[in-house]
Parts: C-alpha cells; sequence; structure tokens
C-alpha cells in the first residue's frame, strides 16, 4: 500500500472518479476535489449547490453535471454560468412555473470552463462523447429534431 486515506461522503451516490493520468476527481457536497497518487486533496471545481451526479466522456475531456441551486445561490468563486451558454427547458405539456433548480452543465475537465448550462426541471442524463452529446428524438419528429 502506498497511501492510505479516510473520507466521509455525505450520500450513498458515486463520489470517486479515476482519471487517466492516475489522479482522480472526489465529489463532497457541491465540491469536486482533485486527487493525486498521495491522496492530497486540491480544490478543483465548486458549484453554487450541491453536486447530485457527474459523468465524464470516455476520452475524459468533458464533465457533465446535474447540481440543485436555487436561483439566487450562485457566489463569486462557484463554477460561472454564462449567459452565452444558458438554457432552460421543460418537459412536454409541462407549465413553466418559477425558475427550476436544477442545473445541467457541460465543462472542459481540463481547464473547468463552462460550455453549457441549462436549468431543467427534472434531472437530466445527457450521454456525452469527446465529439458531442446525444439527441433523442422521437420517431415521429421531423429530421434533426
Amino acid at each position: 500500500m502506498e497511501a492510505e486515506a479516510l473520507w466521509t461522503v455525505h450520500d450513498r451516490a458515486r463520489y470517486l472518479w479515476v482519471l487517466k493520468s492516475g489522479r482522480f476527481l472526489l465529489r463532497d457536497r457541491e465540491n469536486l476535489e482533485l486527487g493525486d497518487a498521495t491522496l492530497e486533496l486540491k480544490p478543483f471545481l465548486r458549484f453554487p449547490g450541491p453536486l447530485l451526479w457527474m459523468e465524464m466522456d470516455p476520452s475524459q475531456q468533458f464533465l457533465v453535471t446535474n447540481s440543485s441551486e436555487p436561483l439566487a445561490a450562485q457566489k463569486p468563486e462557484d463554477v460561472p454560468s454564462p449567459f452565452t451558454a444558458s438554457a432552460s427547458t421543460t418537459e412536454d405539456g409541462q407549465k413553466p412555473e418559477g425558475q427550476p433548480e436544477l442545473v445541467v452543465r457541460i465543462l472542459r475537465r481540463d481547464s473547468g470552463q463552462v460550455m453549457l448550462v441549462s436549468r431543467v426541471r427534472s434531472a437530466v442524463h445527457l450521454p456525452i462523447n469527446a465529439d458531442g452529446y446525444w439527441r433523442v428524438c422521437a420517431a415521429e419528429t421531423a429530421p434533426g429534431c
């Protein structure tokens, strides 16, 4: 054994992602920490609310995150939400009632740069690969969705 550490996690959701470089990401409430072979953790990303889940594309270039964020919760040190990368979605037939509190982001893993932000009303699974994300269209939808 090279190193040992004890971490307390606050829920039963996935909290550890191994990176190809011998490092790893650790999710702890609203933070993502970057760890190394000595198990030393350094702050990587901080979100305005609890980070509910995270996925990476197979090449580990991009992160997709889902966090719970009341609209007024953002602080200066949090992962930014640029307006040009923002969107809001609703389910078919659903009437918008106030601002949704779940936020989906696509970020560059190496820099933490936000590429897309979307406020959603329910959890969203967004499969992603190094070329982008997959769109699922209903059969009756026109070509190109």
